[in-house]
């Protein structure tokens, strides 16, 4: 018989076992050193940014970050990674950008399907340093080097059109890259040719560490290149298609020897490269040959040792990182963290202190307006705040010595709040006249934000109830983790109430129209761009939590500001979870 310890051990055993067939049918990006994300560390952003930071060091003359123009400074606040501090600049941003292009190519990291579509795309291995599906050994391996080597070479080169003269990145001379932006969405940016390109070569240069196996008496040649596309397709056979694909590999934690050794691999190779490009004692002829060296340096390929699948390619020691396969050992598996999605709520008006002191070291503008758009959204919501104030102290009509009954007026407002109004209560209607102060909280579901109102009612009819609001919904973006400032909406609302006169709840449906003031800056769509305002709530409650207070619930509110309509318009659809507060009557 069984004991309880037994029986549980056998469920958990079962449970995982069958999550793991589960997310076997769940659509993977093939990735080699991973970039941010909201569950996986930033491994290229780092791996290039030290090989910057290095650059810069030693060329401080020809590294200066260049000036921003235009949207770039917008740019740099929405991207959908971590800027380093020291790297705040539109050069070292686009760098980042271009390093990361490999693996997104404009498409959002959070949408997997995607993703795996266009990795396992086979004209497109050699910017993975991956097999293509036609390179099959004994020579397969020889080929897929030569082809990444070709295009980190081809790749880097091309870089050099993005310099000026005097051999220095030229912040005038651009590309058009498709981006996917923490808030903005996807949009085309014009960014620094030279940045770009050259992260977009410093990727499958970094790549070559983590999909290749190497010589265990000299890591800077290649004995075996790994399979991405014939592992994804479950096709792979080693002795023809060569290893597969390892995510372990993919690490940069530093968690063992090799892949330490890798990791600072891949940053002196980047290092290497650009400072290749960027010696400014070197002409163009010079620098090809000065990345040709770097080349062969780190990614020349060693068919000495005959390494194939019936040797276990030389046994290879990062055969210790073959994927094993779901099978039920995942109980004991390392799962991913996914502390940027669990810090994004608790740490948000931390961050969002954070992002005011940044915006400090913003560029100064030359030209003032007297009143801009977003000033003025601030004023309207001053004077919304200053016109509720006013109401609850309005004066009321005089009542009859020791009447309990308040008439309907403005003044309810102050009724409810000293305890003489009947509305929210058992066996009473609002009828017409009656009015309400409102304050409303709420959060999105699904694109992360907060929002935060006041507001006035006026009960038209026995049904209907027209209402104004006045709110603030900051943003909230979870890679990296920031609290933005969104936007103020004002709007009227129409609100259809079914009055259960008898009953402890009402039921309602809510529309809503009205005015959008942009207060954040991004790509297109400056701060101060005002649009219109749209939500609708079909089904919402009203609880009578006591004489005068009603408590209204709206569970899939549907909030769509879309402040900016010029060029490429931009909303920022919300289904929120909102909770009000109405008194008065």
């Amino acid at each position: 018989m069984k004991t309880n310890d037994s029986r549980h051990s056998g469920l958990t055993q079962l449970a995982a076992c069958t999550l793991c067939a589960t997310l076997a049918f769940v659509p993977q990006a093939a990735r080699a050193f991973t970039i941010e994300t909201a569950i996986t560390r930033g491994c290229h952003e780092e791996l290039t940014a030290d090989a910057l930071r290095a650059t810069r060091s030693a060329l401080p003359g020809t590294t200066a970050a260049l000036p921003p123009r235009g949207d770039d400074r917008a740019l740099i606040d929405d991207v959908a990674f971590t800027v380093p501090a020291d790297l705040n600049d539109i050069g070292a941003v686009t760098l980042l950008l271009g390093v990361r292009d490999n693996d997104v190519k404009g498409i959002a990291a959070a949408n997997v399907d995607q993703l795996a579509a266009l990795n396992s795309n086979p004209g497109s291995q050699q910017e993975h340093c991956l097999r293509e599906a036609d390179q099959n050994e004994p020579t397969g391996s020889r080929a897929a080097l030569d082809n990444c080597r070709k295009y980190i070479r081809e790749t880097l080169l091309s870089a050099l059109d993005g310099l000026d003269d005097q051999g220095r990145p030229d912040g005038t001379k651009r590309d058009r890259l498709k981006v996917t932006l923490a808030l903005r969405g996807q949009i085309q940016v014009d960014v620094p040719t030279f940045y770009l390109r050259a992260g977009r070569g410093l990727h499958a240069l970094e790549d070559s560490f983590t999909h290749t196996f190497r010589n265990v008496a000299d890591r800077h040649k290649v004995t075996a290149v790994l399979n991405w596309i014939d592992y994804a397709d479950n096709r792979l056979k080693q002795s023809v298609d060569g290893p597969a694909h390892m995510t372990e590999l993919d690490r940069c934690d530093d968690s063992d020897a090799l892949r330490t050794e890798r990791h600072h691999l891949a940053i002196d190779a980047a290092t290497a490269a650009l400072h290749a490009l960027l010696d400014p004692t070197l002409d163009h002829a010079a620098k090809a040959r000065a990345i040709d060296a770097v080349i062969d340096r780190y990614d020349s390929f060693d068919g000495s040792g005959g390494c194939t699948a019936d040797n276990q390619w030389c046994d290879a020691p990062e055969l210790a990182y073959l994927p094993s396969g779901c099978g039920c050992a995942v109980l004991g598996a390392r799962a991913p963290s996914a502390s940027g999605t669990q810090r994004s709520l608790a740490f948000g008006a931390l961050l969002y202190a954070g992002s005011r002191l940044r915006r400090k070291r913003r560029r100064t503008r030359t030209v003032q307006p007297p009143a801009s758009p977003r000033k003025r959204s601030r004023w309207l919501a001053v004077i919304m705040v200053a016109w509720l104030a006013a109401s609850l102290y309005a004066p009321t009509k005089v009542r009859a010595e020791g009447s309990s009954s308040s008439q309907p007026g403005v003044g309810g407002l102050l009724n409810a709040l000293q305890g003489h109004s009947k509305a929210g209560t058992r066996g009473k209607e609002d009828t017409a006249g009656a009015w309400f102060g409102r304050v409303a909280l709420g959060a999105s579901y699904d694109k992360p934000g907060l929002a935060g109102g006041l507001g006035l009612r006026y009960q038209f009819n026995d049904a209907l109830m027209f209402g104004f609001d006045a709110e603030w919904n900051p943003w909230i973006t979870i890679t990296p983790t920031r609290l933005r400032e969104g936007a103020i909406s004002t709007y009227f609302s129409i609100i259809r109430r079914f009055q259960l006169k008898n009953d402890s709840l009402n039921v309602r449906t809510t529309a809503s129209l009205g005015a959008s003031f942009l207060l954040t800056d991004l790509v297109g769509a400056p701060s101060g761009s005002v649009g219109p305002f749209i939500g609708l709530s079909v089904l919402g409650v009203e609880w009578k939590a006591a004489p005068g207070f009603y408590l209204t619930i709206d569970p899939a509110y549907i909030a769509f500001p879309v402040p900016h309509l010029t060029g490429v318009p931009f909303g920022y659809l919300q289904y929120r979870f909102q909770v009000g507060v109405e008194f008065g009557g």
